[in-house]
């Protein structure tokens, strides 16, 4: 896991370019999250799910993007937090609508 940029043309991974809707991508890059523990968590989140299957690779495809957004967020609200576990839904929630509605405002 100490790669933060993951190929999927690698044969390991997807073994292709993934092509969703009239974009293609050729990976995943993880390096916007400067938290290493949630960095780490979410990469394993992402593996785990691949290699048994609750994931298709157009999910990975369309996270890919989601995840530039989701690393702006927890660097500046989790940017200490050891894990995921410690978050509280609720107020995370809040956190996080107050700043998508910044962001695309």
């Amino acid at each position: 896991m100490e790669n933060d940029k993951w190929d999927f043309n690698k044969s390991f991974f997807i073994g292709r370019s993934l092509t969703i809707g009239t974009s293609g991508y050729s990976s995943i890059d993880f390096s916007g999250f400067k938290n290493i523990h949630l960095k780490n968590e979410i990469k394993f989140y992402v593996y785990y799910n691949f290699k048994n299957k609750f994931l298709k690779n157009s999910s990975i495809g369309k996270m890919r993007s989601a995840f530039n957004v989701i690393a702006m967020f927890c660097n500046k609200y989790y940017f200490d937090l050891k894990t995921l576990n410690d978050i509280n839904n609720t107020v995370m929630y809040l956190k996080y609508e107050s700043f998508y509605s910044k962001l695309v405002n």
